[in-house]
């Protein structure tokens, strides 16, 4: 008799029994004792269990016809395992993938139809149905075929520029079209949609490209692949003397690819491309007219760039002309005043083409007249800055070029001019630099001028080298609100390099004596610094031109206070009324 069966017998005969009299005292009426609840509960929690104990057994008994599905995938082809197959078994939702020799298995598997999905990358899919009723076992041995991916093509090509104009290792590009789509105002304001590439501005005309959150001397410009020279690195007062008016390609690169330019290009480089120098004799006249307007700074510019061919003569000339005039700027609250923008920037270039080679030329002139908003911190009536300035470039090339670009300089085989060149490079300590087949040479480091040998070796500026010192003058936030104290102006050291370690920074590269790949500028932390009585005769110096504002452009100024609290202490003794300026690191 199962557990169930006594469990309903003894509950009818404690039902029946109850009625009459207590199976446990005696008693006829329905008894409440301690005793008799006690026993009670105890044998049902008895009869509870052989049931529960029924119902287990009876759970085994069913879970024992369970099945197990293994098997192996191979490649249809070369009959090699394949590892890493998805297998899925989606009616009870089980999952396995085959092993490093293609070997797969589910365990406990209950009686039934499934349908096995199997899928792997490069492989077509494949559903497989089993059957489990007799067998408690089921190997399977399953084949796959490749499947071929088809994609658009690719299209790997480049262009010949025949120049030394262009930047290797480009970031991006902007050239025909995307320009004018994009085209600004300013240069900055021309690049300033390109991702990671922003402006700096103070005005109209005053604006500056900002790379990956850097800006100043950390982005150089550059125009046909050479230098930039002008001020607007130094404070956001100074325009950019370059525009964007009929550029054939404006080159950007960021990150650590601009380094191979210079050590200070952390934040990048904007190359313009123009090609002032014509560099390629066209075969007719051919040019470029450009026009621009805009609404927020009402005006507009234009800009005409030609190239004309004198064949009889092997010459071609090219002209770059360009004009632009910008009233005060407008904002929804009204005008800004003294924003308004003039400027002029015109080129001419000339190239006579021979049979070993070109050599070309050209002369720049940039004239500009713009103001600056007024600043409570510095102009407070704004300022009206006029700027001219005036360029001219020779190129000399032979044997034609080859990716020329500084670094990449063309090839000039059997190039006597060439050989004697690098010549004398190599026994210049110091420097690194390119021969004709684009090889890195770097030479011998030179010796590091010693703390003790500072005012012997390196005696300080060479004043008397340089024009009036009231040519010169400091930005506006020096002179604070003062502006007739702007000039004259003077900058100079007073140490050198840095202490410490910092792997990102660049400052102890002048101290470095090992061209080692392993050895970085933070291997070369050497600080030096010329005798406090030695920089105030520099001090004499200005006060006697009559400087009130000077820059310290030392890194570390006050790092030792042994040294600049001295040199304090004797500007306060001669009752020097300086302005000072300097880094407080």
């Amino acid at each position: 008799m199962t557990s169930i069966d006594r469990l309903m017998i003894i509950n009818k005969r404690r039902m029946k029994s109850n009625s009459i009299k207590c199976d446990r005292c005696g008693k006829k009426e329905k008894c409440v004792s301690l005793k008799c609840v006690l026993v009670f509960l105890f044998s049902f929690l008895i009869n509870l269990q052989n049931s529960f104990s029924y119902v287990t057994d009876s759970h085994l008994k069913e879970i024992s016809n369970l099945y197990k599905v293994s098997g192996k995938i191979i490649d249809s082809e070369t009959l090699k395992p394949i590892p890493f197959v998805a297998l899925h078994i989606d009616k009870i939702n089980r999952y396995t993938i085959t092993d490093a020799n293609g070997e797969f298995i589910f365990n406990n598997l209950p009686k039934g139809e499934f349908e096995i999905d199997i899928s792997r990358l490069g492989y077509k899919e494949r559903n497989i149905n089993i059957v489990l009723k007799e067998k408690p076992n089921l190997t399977l041995s399953i084949k796959l075929s490749l499947i071929t991916f088809s994609t658009d093509s690719l299209v790997v090509s480049a262009d010949n520029y025949n120049s030394t104009s262009h930047l290797t290792g480009k970031s991006y590009k902007l050239y025909g079209d995307e320009i004018r789509r994009n085209f600004g105002i300013t240069l900055s304001e021309t690049i300033s949609r390109i991702p990671g590439v922003e402006m700096r501005s103070n005005g109209v005309s005053t604006t500056r490209p900002v790379i990956r959150g850097l800006d100043g001397y950390r982005v150089q410009l550059r125009l046909d692949g050479n230098i930039m020279q002008d001020v607007s690195a130094t404070y956001s007062d100074h325009a950019v003397t370059m525009n964007s008016d009929n550029a054939i390609e404006i080159d950007i690169v960021k990150g650590p690819e601009a380094l191979q330019y210079g050590s200070n290009m952390v934040g990048g480089i904007v190359n313009v491309i123009k090609n002032i120098i014509p560099n390629s004799m066209p075969n007719k006249l051919n040019g470029v007219i450009s026009m621009s307007g805009d609404l927020a700074a009402p005006g507009g510019g234009l800009g005409i760039q030609t190239n004309i061919p004198i064949e009889s003569q092997s010459l071609s000339v090219g002209l770059d002309l360009n004009g632009r005039d910008h009233l005060d700027q407008i904002t929804p609250i009204g005008t800004i005043k003294n924003t308004y923008n003039q400027n002029t920037d015109n080129t001419i270039g000339l190239t006579k083409f021979t049979k070993w080679g070109y050599i070309g030329g050209s002369f720049n002139s940039f004239l500009s007249n713009y103001g600056v908003a007024p600043n409570d911190k510095g102009h407070l009536e704004g300022v009206d800055i006029e700027l001219e300035k005036y360029n001219d470039g020779l190129l000399l090339l032979t044997g034609g070029v080859e990716n020329g670009f500084l670094g990449k300089p063309a090839s000039l085989n059997n190039s006597k001019l060439l050989n004697e060149r690098l010549k004398y490079l190599k026994k210049v300590k110091g420097i690194g630099f390119k021969d004709k087949e684009n090889k890195i040479i770097i030479n011998e480091a030179e010796i590091i001028v010693p703390k003790k040998l500072l005012e012997v070796d390196l005696p300080g500026m060479a004043w008397d080298l340089l024009p009036s010192l009231n040519n010169y003058r400091t930005a506006g936030w020096h002179s604070w609100s003062n502006n007739s104290e702007k000039q004259p102006f003077a900058a100079l050291y007073t140490s050198l390099g840095c202490p410490y370690t910092c792997s990102f920074c660049m400052i102890n590269i002048i101290n470095r004596t090992n061209n080692s790949d392993n050895i970085s500028s933070q291997d070369s932390n050497i600080f030096r610094w010329w005798s406090p009585e030695f920089i105030i005769k520099q001090f004499d110096y200005f006060a006697e031109q009559g400087v009130k504002n000077v820059k310290i452009a030392d890194e570390l100024f006050v790092l030792n206070p042994n040294h600049f609290m001295k040199i304090c202490d004797l500007i306060i003794e001669r009752k020097y009324n300086f302005n000072i300026w300097a880094y407080s690191r």
